[in-house]
């Protein structure tokens, strides 16, 4: 359009909105490539944590299974973080390609994740029981070989037929380093005898107690246990919350949560008395 008095074209009145737009949309650019490669890090921070220290892998034995167990657990609110970060980053910048890319990828990994908290439940639970297990067989395995180092110093005290013959007896085992005093030389046998067995029954005692199981120890795995499970948990609905397996538009959390309505919708219907 011209200017009637000057005959010059007429520029249209700039928008207001126009500079606030543009440098919204550059903050907003910036601010989830900032994200973005800070999620990338934070990927890497978690996998460094948890396998680079994991290694060597030792799949059978029930300490590197609650290693395992507890390293990904101290790790995982990295790598929840930076699962975070590309929903936020994606949604900074719903245009770029690449984000939405990352982030289906990340979307589709997160439902293993999801289900792999979920099972390091049973994993915690198992490891725990086969390593109690096997410290009640490696206690009962050091009791029985101390009894069966002790069996001949028993012997030689039970078939002794003086306290002289005691004395004979008891040099012969020099690894036991125990010899009759002067005073006891002149006491009864029965009374020597009988102190010297009770003397290696309390040593027994105190070396089975000393490798039995303490309550406090019994009371440390179960808070344990229970710090894991409900950390587990948590971590597995946090990634569930944000998980789409395959092509789906539902999130793992909520396909979880349709089901369980659906059963519970469906055991109200069984439940009513018919007409």
């Amino acid at each position: 359009m011209l200017d009637p008095l000057t005959g010059d074209a007429i520029k249209p009145n700039p928008s207001p909105d126009d500079e606030p737009l543009n440098a919204e949309t550059a903050a907003r650019t910036a601010g989830s490539d900032l994200l973005m490669a800070i999620a990338s890090c934070l990927f890497l921070v978690f996998l460094a944590n948890t396998v680079v220290e994991l290694l060597p892998v030792q799949l059978l034995k029930p300490q590197w299974q609650l290693g395992f167990v507890a390293r990904l657990l101290g790790s995982s609110s990295i790598a929840l973080g930076g699962f975070a970060f590309v929903h936020i980053a994606s949604t900074l910048n719903p245009a770029n390609p690449f984000y939405r890319r990352r982030l289906e990828t990340v979307r589709r990994l997160a439902t293993f994740a999801a289900i792999g908290f979920f099972l390091l439940i049973p994993l915690q639970g198992f490891a725990t029981w086969k390593s109690y297990t096997q410290s009640q067989t490696t206690q009962q395995a050091l009791i029985e070989q101390s009894e069966k180092r002790l069996a001949p110093l028993k012997q030689a005290i039970e078939s002794a037929t003086g306290t002289a013959d005691l004395q004979q007896k008891l040099s012969r085992l020099p690894e036991f380093r125990l010899r009759l005093g002067p005073d006891d030389l002149d006491k009864p046998l029965d009374q020597v005898r009988t102190a010297l067995l009770n003397n290696i029954a309390r040593t027994e005692n105190l070396y089975a107690d000393r490798l039995a199981t303490k309550p406090n120890q019994i009371w440390a795995a179960i808070q344990g246990g229970t710090r894991t499970l409900l950390t587990a948990l948590a971590y597995s609905f946090a990634f569930a919350a944000g998980a789409q397996p395959g092509r789906s538009s539902v999130t793992l959390l909520d396909m979880i949560r349709m089901s369980f309505q659906s059963l519970l919708g469906g055991r109200r219907r069984r439940s009513r008395p018919s007409a």
